[in-house]
């Protein structure tokens, strides 16, 4: 889990100099590296910085200028052990005093776990190529430490370890927490004759309290839920770790499911990951409702997904807690990316959902209408930057981002939404939407092109407390681009009463690219393949998100 420390201030303009005093001394700090995005006069600033991988700690400071002076402080401590700094993953040495119990293609798994002592940090290793059509036995036994976690993996040259069981890797039920867990280059898959009813297969299902527990270098496909963790009350777990995981293809066919599914954790990080619902999937009959569903009990603000995949489903990612989805990439999602606090009993808290590339869209399979890219719920002083949003296809309801209420000073700033509609879609899905805020909201230097001839920007409310800035817009429905609870706008109007630097651009529609699948070269599923079969130990460039959001940026360039 990354470490952050977030300072909220809030100060009028006529008292800049209290903003740099504060950034100054926070500069001071101690950390090995500094990104700061483009300040933006008499607005909001979002400076983050960062330490190198496996020790990471970040600072985040929002500076809001305006209303009183106020500072909230928040910090979280860093819990994550290393990450071998040359090929980034993570280093799990063995204790001097713990074994390493290997357990050949054929062997009992049973008999091997029955081996391990807990809380040595034991290692249980299954030999690469092998198959087994037995589960491990319920687990129930922790590691050693945080440096040293009892380690479920392999040994051997080949493929991943194959474990065959509606429920591979299980805990068993207990109120004592089970903690320091590592499982690491595992294939684990659902049985043939799984009928798809009820939910009566999972992957990895913890349904226990505890800490520290990482998933890596795995493939999980068909179950019910491929992962499900459950800290049975909240703040029952802590620091949940995905990395550089394939979870593919959940298999549900009576109700909805989901690749993974957290409730009642604080410190979730999943980087580097890829969830993946082919088509094929789909019109077998799977109900597939979220890629990544992160439940409302868990740590509100102490989730991060960073670098990740995501195709195909109602919702690709969905974070009922806050927190920070960074340079993710979203394919065919009924939403991208839906972020709030749910959570009544909580003050408001932060999102920042940036640097994404979000692209195609889709209805539920239960018939809601559905082509959103990003929505931002209840939050507070959240940041919404440098996102593309391109090429909605399927989907009734096209919104390129849409505000909510209860999104409390929020920042939409850098972003790109071309094309984000469907032929003969009503005119009144717009690029950009306000539901209904009850804060401050700041809209600045962003692109909203329509290819549609529809509104651009539309609000439920009236726009007068909303501050635009330094956007450029296109519709082919002409200058009456913008549309709030008050009026029509044409361009000409409204920079002369709202927005003076407002730019109306043309592009051509051949100059951009039209789709994910032209820009990679290939079909989407073609390149997901790869990504699902990559050899373990392995994670080639071409096959991760930063290499296509790269390309998606380059062509819109």
């Amino acid at each position: 889990m990354m470490s952050v420390l977030r300072l909220m201030l809030f100060t009028p303009l006529r008292r800049p100099g209290l903003a740099a005093s504060v950034g100054a001394a926070i500069a001071a700090a101690p950390l090995s590296s500094v990104m700061t995005p483009p300040s933006l006069a008499q607005s909001t600033h979002h400076m983050e910085w960062y330490r190198g991988p496996g020790n990471s700690q970040a600072m985040s400071v929002l500076l809001q200028l305006w209303g009183e002076a106020d500072i909230v402080i928040q910090v979280r401590r860093d819990s994550t052990p290393e990450v071998e700094p040359d090929n980034f993953w993570t280093d799990l040495p063995r204790h001097p005093d713990a074994r390493a119990i290997h357990v050949p293609a054929g062997e009992s798994l049973a008999d091997a776990y029955a081996q391990l002592l807990d809380g040595m940090g034991d290692h249980i290793l299954l030999e690469r190529g092998g198959v087994w059509n037995e589960s491990l036995p319920r687990l129930n036994k922790s590691g050693r430490s945080l440096q040293y976690p009892l380690v479920i993996g392999a040994f051997g040259d080949g493929p991943r370890p194959i474990i065959i069981d509606n429920f591979p890797i299980r805990t068993a039920n207990s109120g004592n927490p089970l903690n320091h867990i590592a499982i690491v280059g595992l294939h684990l898959r659902a049985p043939d004759d799984w009928d798809g009813q009820g939910g009566d297969a999972v992957g990895v299902w913890v349904q226990r309290t505890g800490e520290n527990l990482l998933i890596e270098d795995c493939l999980i496909e068909g179950f019910a839920n491929n992962i499900a963790v459950q800290g049975m009350a909240i703040g029952g777990r802590k620091d949940l770790r995905l990395r550089r995981t394939i979870l593919a293809n959940p298999r549900r066919f009576d109700s909805g499911c989901t690749n993974i599914y957290i409730e009642s954790t604080d410190g979730i990080t999943i980087d580097q990951s890829a969830f993946i619902n082919v088509m094929a999937n789909e019109l077998n009959g799977s109900k597939v409702s979220h890629n990544v569903y992160i439940h409302e009990s868990c740590g509100i603000d102490d989730v991060t997904v960073t670098d990740s995949i995501f195709y195909n489903a109602r919702t690709n990612l969905t974070m009922r807690t806050g927190g920070r989805a960074e340079g993710n990439l979203l394919i065919r999602g009924g939403q991208g990316i839906a972020v709030a606090v749910s959570r009544t009993d909580e003050q408001n808290a932060p999102a920042i959902v940036r640097g994404n590339v979000i692209t195609h869209s889709r209805n539920h399979w239960d018939g809601q209408q559905l082509g959103i890219g990003i929505d931002l719920g209840r939050s507070s002083a959240s940041l919404i930057d440098d996102n593309i949003i391109f090429h909605g296809t399927d989907g009734g309801y096209h919104n390129g981002i849409i505000i909510q209420s209860s999104a409390n000073d929020t920042l939409v700033s850098n972003n790109i939404i071309y094309g984000w509609g469907a032929k003969n879609e009503a005119d009144w899905n717009p690029a950009f939407r306000i539901g209904g805020y009850t804060g401050h909201l700041k809209v600045v230097n962003n692109t909203f092109i329509h290819t549609q001839s529809q509104w651009i920007t539309m609000a439920s409310v009236s726009l007068s407390n909303v501050i635009f800035q330094g956007n450029r817009y296109h519709t082919p429905r002409g200058m009456q681009a913008i549309l709030d609870a008050d009026a029509g706008w044409q361009i000409p109007v409204w920079r002369a009463h709202r927005e003076p630097d407002a730019i109306w651009v043309y592009i051509p529609p051949a100059t951009w690219p039209t789709s994910l699948n032209t820009i990679l070269g290939e079909n989407v599923e073609t390149w997901l393949n790869r990504v699902h079969n990559r050899s373990p130990g392995t994670w080639p460039a071409d096959m991760t998100a930063p290499h296509a959001i790269e390309q998606v940026r380059t062509a819109f360039n």
